[in-house]
């Protein structure tokens, strides 16, 4: 009977039933960790590399993403190898050495770029035609945690071109994108070329998206600009309230008429219309410039 292959999942599973109360996995791997790689339950370096990552440098949410990678397809021949998933570059606030420090700091992997990264390691596994399906190794796990986070950058600078109800509409549509591989090639040469500015109109996907809303802002600002007239003299509306009052106080009805219905409700047509709308008008006018907008 030949012994199965290591496994840090199954390791984490053993190690999560061994729990007492009141212990913490994240105590327990430590202290394997501080005795050096190999002492994590008798694994070997890349296994209990992978362990400690998935224990202490990876959200809760990339251990489930493997997890279930791994049920479906096995660690040998599946998504990521023990090598891969014990890659520093794989960690939260893991940062790469790149050509500019600014970028530098900015790749600085986030959870939400590490989870990203994750999903994508999966995703384009499953995706691929089982006789093309290739474990993703060290380096090809520290191309996808750059990726994924100038990905996020981009983003944000998408983001800032657009009025965030825009930006908001066409999100699920560009990481859509994203997940269909469409930037990968430019997203990892932002990280090779460090521009001092992210030129998201180099793409056309991106320069669409743009260039369509940037036409309904123009068209909007358009019909604002149309429908526009301007007060030239404020008097106008001195007048209109003046004459107004005028109207409602003629009426001269004395008090004893307001036990009358009907003359209660003319006088509060009258009162309204000469009064309260031009009060309306007045209070929308935009005094510096003397113009009011419908």
């Amino acid at each position: 009977m030949t012994r199965a292959k290591p496994n840090c999942f199954n390791a984490l599973h053993q190690l999560s039933r061994r729990l007492k109360q009141g212990e913490k996995l994240s105590a327990i791997v430590a202290n394997f960790d501080n005795k050096g790689p190999k002492s994590v339950c008798g694994l070997g370096a890349s296994e209990s590399g992978a362990l400690v990552n998935l224990v202490h440098h990876l959200p809760l949410e990339c251990r489930s993403i493997f997890g279930r990678a791994v049920a479906e397809f096995g660690i040998v021949k599946g998504p990521v190898t023990h090598a891969a998933l014990a890659a520093l570059a794989l960690r939260v606030g893991f940062q790469p050495e790149l050509v500019g420090d600014d970028w530098s700091v900015s790749m600085r992997n986030t959870e939400e770029s590490v989870i990203r990264a994750s999903k994508r390691l999966v995703d384009d596994f499953r995706s691929a035609p089982p006789g093309l399906r290739k474990s993703a190794t060290a380096n090809d796990v520290a191309k996808m945690a750059r990726i994924s986070r100038a990905f996020d950058l981009v983003l944000a600078e998408l983001s800032s071109q657009l009025p965030m109800p825009a930006f908001e509409a066409e999100k699920a549509h560009v990481i859509n994108l994203f997940e269909k591989r469409v930037f990968d090639d430019w997203l990892f040469s932002l990280s090779e070329e460090c521009p001092a500015q992210i030129d998201v109109s180099k793409i056309s996907e991106l320069q669409g998206i743009i260039g369509k809303h940037k036409a309904s802002a123009e068209q909007e600002g358009f019909f604002e600009k149309t429908f526009a007239f301007e007060f030239h003299t404020p008097d106008l509306l001195a007048s209109s309230l003046y004459h107004g009052f005028l109207v409602w106080a003629n009426l001269r009805i004395p008090s004893s008429a307001f036990q009358n219905k009907s003359i209660r409700w003319y006088i509060f047509k009258y009162h309204i219309f000469f009064l309260y709308i031009p009060v309306l008008v007045f209070c929308s006018m935009d005094c510096d410039t003397n113009t009011y907008h419908f």
